[in-house]
């Protein structure tokens, strides 16, 4: 078998990039601290030897929640909902405790890991977008405007990103 050095500076290109990706997760340094490492998909053999010969657990319907539908081990409510907001444009798709949140520079959005706090009817989702803190704040609001259009929503946003305090509305999903 024969390898090509284009081929593998391809690779080596393909896979820096994918650390970079702009929906890779921002975590928090809590986040972080809180939730166990992924184990390596690369190296079976980091087992310990009583585990290495362990019978596989066969996975359930339960392996398959989304990790940001379970916060501190406990599962939380989905929250999915759409917000929007104007001057600047942003967006954000919530679901769970995590936030993909996007503006005309970064149409797919960035991953943002939060914690969740409050209920489905109003919520604080915390977390930091790279190195700044990032708070998005839902109430219930009917007839919230986006200033933009003649749309109204039935929540209101308030968003802290950047240093910059934004406010926009929502929707449910």
């Amino acid at each position: 078998m024969t390898h090509h050095p284009k081929s593998a500076a391809v690779l080596a290109l393909l896979l820096l990039g994918a650390c970079n990706a702009p929906d890779a997760p921002v975590q928090t340094s809590n986040e972080a601290a809180q939730q166990p490492e992924e184990p390596s998909a690369l190296d079976p053999t980091d087992k310990p030897a009583a585990e290495a010969n362990a019978p596989v657990a066969q996975p359930t319907a339960d392996d398959k929640v989304s990790p940001c539908l379970i916060q501190d081990g406990k599962p939380i409510p989905a929250n999915r909902l759409k917000a929007i907001g104007t001057e600047p444009f942003w967006g954000a798709r919530i679901e769970g405790r995590c936030v993909t949140y996007s503006t005309p520079e970064d149409q797919d959005g960035t991953r943002v890991w939060t914690q969740f706090t409050g209920t489905t009817e109003g919520g604080t989702w915390t977390g930091f977008l790279g190195d700044q803190r990032f708070v998005l704040r839902t109430r219930p609001e009917q007839g919230c405007s986006d200033g933009m259009s003649d749309n109204r929503y039935p929540i209101a946003v308030s968003l802290t990103v950047c240093g910059e305090e934004r406010t926009g509305c929502a929707e449910p999903l």
